[in-house]
């Protein structure tokens, strides 16, 4: 079993039985269930928090609002087959989407809310890729052992009028997924 990759012993630990990781494309477009569907995954989520308040000093920054301005945060998890892969906080402008917390509520889906405000497409300008430590709460949320790596991806999306959109940080379980680039 250990020679085909499904399981691995850590010693001192116990022996592990390994899922298969989840290839992630990023790119010019990045839609979390279509990048689960396409590698074969059902993709689900659990809302962990959902909200509105001033944005902070980084958020506003890179949404090109005022200091100040409301955001509206939207906190989750994200499944693989019912595995959680990811954690993810997504920051939108609150004056261009005033009600998007409530449609977010019925619907988890930001491509299908975002096309109820006239946004029927939005692409990547930025992606920053980083490794770090799971904290305990993370590690927690993620069903992992500490200390765990995540890989951290930063990003900001823009409208095809070319206006911040979305401001968001992903920390994926760096055992269960692989970033790449599209194809």
């Amino acid at each position: 079993l250990k020679e085909d990759g499904i399981i691995r012993s850590r010693r001192g630990a116990g022996v592990f039985v390994l899922h298969k990781q989840t290839d992630y494309q990023i790119g010019k477009r990045v839609r979390f269930n279509q990048n689960l569907l396409e590698s074969g995954r059902t993709p689900s989520r659990k809302l962990l928090s959902l909200g509105t308040r001033p944005g902070d000093t980084e958020e506003v920054r890179q949404l090109q609002l005022k200091r100040g301005a409301l955001v509206h945060f939207y906190e989750g998890k994200s499944m693989a087959d019912n595995l959680p892969i990811a954690l993810f906080r997504s920051i939108f402008p609150a004056n261009r989407f005033p009600d998007l917390p409530k449609r977010l509520q019925s619907n988890p889906s930001v491509t299908a809310c975002f096309s109820d405000f006239g946004v029927d497409d939005y692409t990547r300008l930025s992606t920053r890729i980083a490794a770090v430590l799971a904290s305990s709460t993370q590690a927690s949320q993620l069903d992992l052992k500490e200390p765990t790596p995540l890989l951290m991806s930063t990003s900001v999306n823009i409208d095809n009028q070319c206006k911040q959109s979305e401001f968001g940080t992903t920390r994926l379980a760096g055992e269960r997924a692989t970033l790449g680039s599209e194809k």
